[in-house]
């Protein structure tokens, strides 16, 4: 009879061994396949946006520094004693009361002028941004 009993006794310590086991190897393939899914999906698609992100940041620094050469060249009627502070703040007006996505005529003729000096002035002239 005590054979018998230890044995259930062996059988039940059996399950409850088994049962921990069995929880802790599934933590851990869960654990595996979320860190597979981080290392091949997640952080490539954040990789690529953050170069998308500074991408972008740099075009748009490199045209807003071209606009602020522009104004201030000798000879091209900006660089007066405040005019080329006027002339940035008229623009940068129009810019922040645009909506996105709905362009002004204006910021269209900027933008087709593609960094284009004489282009940009010649948009200003024409939207009466300068005298």
């Amino acid at each position: 009879m005590k054979t018998a009993a230890r044995r259930a006794g062996s059988v039940s310590g059996m399950n409850v061994g088994g049962s921990l086991l069995s929880a802790l190897l599934k933590i851990a393939v869960t654990a595996a396949t979320l860190a597979l899914v981080y290392i091949l999906v997640i952080s490539p698609i954040l990789h690529t946006t953050e170069n998308i992100s500074n991408s972008t940041n740099d075009t748009i620094q490199k045209s807003m520094q071209n606009v602020n050469d522009a104004f201030d060249q000798p000879g091209n009627g900006f660089n007066t004693s405040n005019g080329s502070v006027t002339i940035q703040r008229k623009i940068t007006r129009q810019l922040k009361t645009t909506k996105p996505g709905a362009g002004t005529p204006v910021i269209k003729c900027i933008q087709r002028a593609n960094q284009n000096v004489n282009k940009v002035i010649a948009c200003s002239k024409r939207y009466n941004l300068i005298p």
